[in-house]
């Protein structure tokens, strides 16, 4: 199902999501970034344009939030950042919004370096317990945020490691970045 198109600068996007009930997941598409492949059935239920970010709760009422950029269409890049380094200023950046805005607190998990991904925490003293997993592929910055109080921490983890091994990248667009 194609629900939206727009053009940021010079490049379209493309997006959409649709279950395949055969396969048990849904395929969500947003080119010309790639695809991920989400383990069961999941509703959009919002999009956030300033953070590039569409939203999904599934039957459980999961709350998922997939976002693909170029990473040089973030306000921390430098030409020539490390996957490494431009992770950690993703998370720099990100997790302070968030502690400063509703006063959470925020802690790294796992930096995998082979996979270049880094996995984090935000938690607050009421009920907020979401889990995080950036990651880099071929110029491209992945994000993806699962909250829930219905899987336990490991469960939350291995959902976030399983979406961004589900990841394809589409091969596109090389001389934009």
């Amino acid at each position: 199902m194609f629900t939206s198109c727009y053009t940021p600068g010079t490049i379209s996007i493309i997006y959409s999501a649709d279950y395949n009930n055969k396969e048990k997941l849904t395929k969500y598409d947003k080119y010309p970034f790639g695809q991920v492949k989400i383990p069961g059935n999941w509703i959009l239920e919002n999009y956030d344009p300033v953070n590039r970010t569409h939203f999904y709760r599934d039957s459980a009422q999961v709350y998922l939030g997939i976002g693909m950029v170029f990473c040089n269409q973030t306000p921390f890049y430098q030409k020539d950042m490390s996957d490494s380094l431009f992770l950690r200023e993703y998370y720099e950046w990100d997790s302070k919004y968030w502690i400063e805005k509703i006063g959470a607190s925020a802690r790294i998990i796992e930096k995998d370096t082979i996979n270049n991904t880094l996995l984090w925490n935000l938690k607050d003293d009421k009920n907020l317990n979401s889990f995080y997993l950036y990651g880099t592929k071929y110029h491209r910055a992945f994000y993806f945020l699962v909250s829930t109080d219905k899987w336990s921490d490991s469960e939350k983890i291995n959902f976030l490691k399983t979406l961004y091994s589900n990841t394809e990248i589409y091969n596109c667009c090389e001389n934009y970045y």
